[in-house]
């Protein structure tokens, strides 16, 4: 993940064609910082940047797939979408450390 937060922060606007958005670097701050706390994250993570400067994590935990989109509004939607039980549930919470952690924490990784 060290290598993608790097790309990531070279990132400049119109990266993905005009109207494309650098991320803001205080997202891949919080981002390394959650590495940081729990490394284990950064092995089963997959991290990428959006069009709209966002910033996400998905992993899976059995048959649960989680998201994470990190906005630069200071916000940040956790997402768990059950595969066996076509289950999903969202929420959409201010963007910090103790939250991502908490939300990586209870999925299991």
């Amino acid at each position: 993940m060290a290598t993608k937060l790097r790309e990531v922060k070279g990132l400049t606007d119109g990266w993905w064609g005009p109207g494309s958005r650098a991320v803001d670097h205080a997202l891949i701050e919080l981002v390394e910082a959650t590495v940081a706390e729990a490394p284990w994250l950064a092995e089963r993570a997959a991290l990428a940047p959006t069009p709209q400067g966002s910033l996400v994590l998905e992993w899976q935990t059995g048959d649960h797939f989680y998201t994470v989109e990190i906005s630069d509004d200071g916000r940040m939607e956790l997402s768990d979408d059950n595969s066996s039980t076509d289950e999903f549930s969202s929420v959409t919470v201010d963007a910090d450390l103790d939250g991502l952690l908490k939300f990586a924490a209870e999925s299991g990784l």
